[in-house]
């Protein structure tokens, strides 16, 4: 079995005994331990893949939350499958198989919750996970960085971040679609003083008069990310995958990398952890202030049936498309009602902003001969209201034997006499 940690968890899974090159300098630098800040209102998120496992092998898989200087469980949960397979509640609790043409099984887990829903954490205690899978007696045992509950949210943000668009394992070997809260991060950081830009074009003729042809406005901020006592290296490993996202919104409002970004880490004397300092730029650059208590959301419904576009290689299987007009003029994100949705469909584009035609798939097998609908809905990805319903329908498949017209110089079977 191989089991696989993206690079893109808020919280950093690692194996007793694994070794990084920045472990390196722990060895010559006086450790100062990191406690990773959420509130009660943040999400913890995290994902783990694996593969290599036996059709017919049971997978046992753990999850414990413990206290970070106390090995007793006072949270876990448990599940234990075989085969092909998937399950949870409202995607909270999730896991998935898919089979491969050999008949080996690989997969992924997904832990979404709310921090105000584990009422077993409170604040003053440091806690870890821990997971644990097992298939056939090949364990692997992965513990997070620790975390606490924090009330005073002056000095950290909230970071939420995916990828719009996505294709097969998604980016950097992560299932991003599965991810329908998006990740969650919260980081000692702060703006610090912002930079304006003025950009311009301007034509000076043989009189040596001045013209201008063009010119735009816009400011720059650096994102200053260690609070008071700096970050540790593990943290800004995955911190460069993260921020390379095309989604990243701070405290409800989305940034973007600045054309000339660049990741400054400044090292903190004797110490082991680091500075670190990001140019980024609003995602979209406002030319007005804005000031309104709420607004009419006008909630359409869209629905659709799936039509065959394709067939694949692979045991002739066919696909079937079915295009979604997306309709509102902010940020959004498609988030799955029915259960199993995200493992039956799949998206080319799963946020975006403004008015959008997008494409959603499902192989025609499913739900052998009936017709199977699913219920979608479409979210602003700022303040996380429903602005439009999806249903998606796949037609009943049926097999047989077609028929056609052929051709008059053509007869099938034996002739007439």
């Amino acid at each position: 079995m191989k089991v696989r940690v993206p690079k893109l968890n808020p919280l950093i899974f690692t194996k007793d005994g694994e070794y990084n090159v920045y472990h390196d300098a722990e060895l010559k630098e006086q450790l100062f331990p990191y406690l990773q800040p959420y509130a009660s209102t943040d999400r913890i998120t995290f994902q783990f893949q694996w593969d290599d496992v036996p059709i017919a092998q049971q997978v046992t898989m753990r999850i414990e939350l413990k206290y970070s200087s106390d090995v007793s469980t006072s949270f876990y949960r448990d599940y234990t499958f075989t085969g092909v397979t998937s399950g949870g509640t409202n995607y909270t609790d999730y896991y998935k198989q898919f089979l491969t043409s050999s008949g080996i099984c690989g997969g992924h887990y997904v832990f979404d919750f709310l921090v105000s829903d584990i009422s077993e954490i409170v604040a003053g205690n440091q806690y870890v996970f821990q997971f644990t899978i097992d298939a056939g007696g090949d364990i692997f045992v992965f513990n997070s960085n620790c975390f606490n509950l924090i009330s005073e949210l002056s000095d950290t943000k909230l970071l939420r971040y995916t990828q719009s668009y996505y294709s097969g394992n998604g980016i950097y070997d992560t299932y991003i679609g599965i991810m329908t809260n998006q990740f969650w991060l919260r980081l000692p950081c702060y703006f610090k003083q912002v930079q304006p830009v003025f950009e311009k074009t301007i034509f000076e003729n043989y009189k040596k008069d001045l013209e201008l042809i063009s010119s735009n406005v816009a400011e720059k901020y650096i994102l200053h990310i260690g609070g008071s006592n700096g970050i540790p290296d593990w943290l800004i490993e995955n911190l460069k995958f993260i921020f390379a996202l095309d989604t990243k919104i701070i405290d409800n409002i989305q940034y973007e990398l600045t054309t000339d970004s660049e990741f400054s880490v400044e090292y903190i004397d004797k110490f082991n952890n680091r500075m670190l300092d990001i140019e980024l730029t609003k995602s979209k650059n406002n030319y007005y202030k804005e000031f309104a208590d709420t607004r009419p959301i006008n909630v359409t419904t869209t629905t659709i049936t799936a039509e065959e576009i394709n067939y694949r290689s692979i045991a002739e299987v066919g696909l079937l498309q079915a295009n979604i007009n997306i309709t509102h003029n902010g940020t959004w994100a498609i988030i799955p009602i029915t259960a199993n949705a995200m493992n039956e469909l799949t998206f080319n584009q799963i946020t975006g902003f403004g008015n959008k035609t997008i494409s959603a798939y499902v192989n025609k097998m499913i739900n052998s001969g009936s017709s199977k609908s699913y219920s979608l809905q479409v979210n602003d990805l700022i303040t996380g209201e429903k602005v439009q319903n999806i249903t998606i329908t796949k037609p009943a498949i049926t097999t047989g034997i077609g028929y056609g017209i052929i051709g008059d110089n053509l007869v099938i079977g034996k002739s007439k006499v």
